[in-house]
């Protein structure tokens, strides 16, 4: 079989899936069932991130890429700066984007008919205000880089006024 015959056979298949023909055929043929599961484990992933924020303590560093924590020492700044090559900037970014992913999470649930979607949503807002202690462990850690804490400062300062809404919930 031809390259073209194999793009004519993922077409028809990709009408069957979405009912239209795509002008330009796409490597994400099967993006709407595709979307739909990676929405959910994003969402999931998400939360796990917020939980993981949560539990940082001082002196400890995020590995982002991988996802754990390691002690603030001569060893963890050598792997971070040549094996893993992570850095505080990378935590800003993991940080400042599991914040607002939440609150997406957050509106997009909070008037749900699902009663497990509404429950979903209490537990980021008591998740996120955890977070706050989290964040201030990860201020400590980094005390000698002025810019950094600011940082942290300004995005905790978005969570605190982001909380009050749903002060009552």
């Amino acid at each position: 079989m031809s390259f073209f015959g194999n793009v004519k056979t993922v077409l028809n298949i990709h009408q069957l899936v979405n009912g239209n023909v795509p002008i330009f055929p796409s490597i994400k043929l099967f993006s709407p069932l595709k979307e739909t599961m990676e929405g959910f484990d994003s969402h999931e992933e998400t939360i796990c991130n917020l939980k993981i924020i949560c539990r940082i303590q001082k002196g400890e560093k995020l590995n982002v890429k991988y996802k754990f924590v390691q002690q603030d020492d001569v060893v963890t700044k050598l792997i971070r700066t040549f094996y893993y090559k992570d850095n505080r900037l990378n935590t800003l970014a993991f940080v400042r984007s599991t914040i607002k992913r939440c609150f997406d999470i957050i509106s997009l649930y909070k008037m749900s008919e699902k009663e497990h979607e509404r429950r979903i949503c209490k537990n980021i807002l008591t998740d996120l205000r955890a977070s706050k202690e989290g964040i201030n462990n990860i201020k400590e850690t980094y005390v000698g880089d002025i810019s950094f804490t600011c940082h942290l400062d300004t995005i905790l300062q978005e969570l605190n006024a982001r909380l009050l809404e749903y002060e009552n919930e």
